[in-house]
């Protein structure tokens, strides 16, 4: 039985239960009968409104997890940032030997040396990196493919900042681009550990907390990127997001399942939770600027249909209504001699 069907079959079962004069007959009754019951009745306003009807399912409010940052350097681990950290451009990442490693918003991969005179599309995003730090004051670096001697100016002036041997090239290792904050999850490697090209320092995942959904096969198609959603906090607070991307795998026996990512209108306020289990509602139905009564004031008929019983006056009188959708306690009024602002009577 479907939703509305499901209010019906309840409104009816309350009626029934109500005793004498539950079954409404629009050819029934007398206005005498009428008038001596109005005074006693309870009234709700028609009202024009909106009406959703929503679908929630559960989910998971964490961290999603991101490619490993990679050491490409020969050396013993020194140091290492905290569990849980997320870093910014300019941070460091850890310490191999006496050289910090440290992290710059890029999408190029490092794969060389940078030194002066050398050029291209990584040059361009080391200096935007450095610039962006403020190690050009006096605006003198041009952001371009070449390797300058106010590139090797900035490089120097960084890499005393960071503690790091000062010699003006940046060598393959000292730096890991990323495209913007990262969140660390885990130290992959015990300090004081031998590390070489390639291996894996660092585990990371979003620097933003995001909800993760896994449907039933029930549920495919629920959900669609770009859907809004409201997700309902441990604290029972409510806050706006958006799907994000759907992936559907295959298990065994051929089974699929679909993985839902949610990103967070308001993510840092959601970020004290860690990983909690959340509800996330989504619109499935919804009627826009529509008249409504309360679902209550519905009325089942003897001869067939439904009613709504209207104040008028010092008496009521039965109106034929057709309804339509049901949500939030509310019916829509698809048809009937019915208007907002009219007075409509309920339990």
């Amino acid at each position: 039985m479907g939703r509305a069907g499901r209010w019906i079959a309840a409104i009816i079962v309350i009626l029934v239960a109500g005793g004498a004069g539950v079954w409404y007959s629009l050819r029934g009754g007398t206005e005498n009968a009428t008038a001596t019951t109005v005074r006693a009745l309870r009234f709700a306003e028609a009202t024009v409104t909106d009406l959703e009807q929503t679908e929630t399912v559960s989910g998971t409010l964490g961290y999603t997890s991101t490619d490993p940052i990679l050491n490409r350097l020969n050396g013993t681990l020194v140091s290492s940032v905290d569990d849980d950290s997320t870093l910014e451009q300019g941070d460091t990442l850890f310490v191999i030997n006496d050289q910090p490693v440290t992290l710059l918003y890029g999408d190029l991969p490092a794969w060389r040396p940078l030194r002066k005179g050398t050029e291209g599309a990584d040059v361009r995003q080391l200096e935007k990196a450095l610039v962006a730090l403020g190690y050009d004051p006096d605006g003198k670096v041009t952001v371009d493919e070449e390797f300058t001697s106010y590139t090797r100016t900035m490089v120097k002036d960084w890499q005393e900042d960071i503690g790091a041997p000062v010699d003006g090239i940046v060598d393959l290792g000292e730096v890991v681009f990323l495209t913007g904050p990262v969140r660390v999850a885990d130290t992959l490697v015990q300090l004081g550990s031998g590390v070489r090209d390639g291996t894996p320092v660092l585990s990371t995942s979003s620097s933003d907390s995001v909800v993760t959904v896994t449907l039933d096969p029930s549920d495919e198609g629920l959900f669609e990127v770009d859907d809004r959603v409201t997700v309902t906090l441990p604290d029972d607070t409510d806050m706006g997001g958006t799907v994000t991307s759907l992936d559907t795998s295959v298990g065994q026996g051929g089974a699929t399942s679909t993985s839902v990512t949610i990103s967070l209108d308001d993510p840092k306020a959601a970020a004290s939770f860690g990983n909690s289990t959340v509800d996330v509602g989504i619109v499935t139905d919804a009627a826009y600027d529509v008249l409504a009564v309360p679902v209550t004031a519905l009325l089942a008929l003897s001869e067939g249909g439904y009613a709504v019983e209207i104040g008028d006056g010092d008496s009521t009188h039965l109106v034929a209504v057709e309804p339509g959708m049901y949500a939030d306690g509310l019916v829509e009024i698809t048809s009937g001699e019915v208007a907002a602002g009219d007075r409509v009577v309920v339990p």
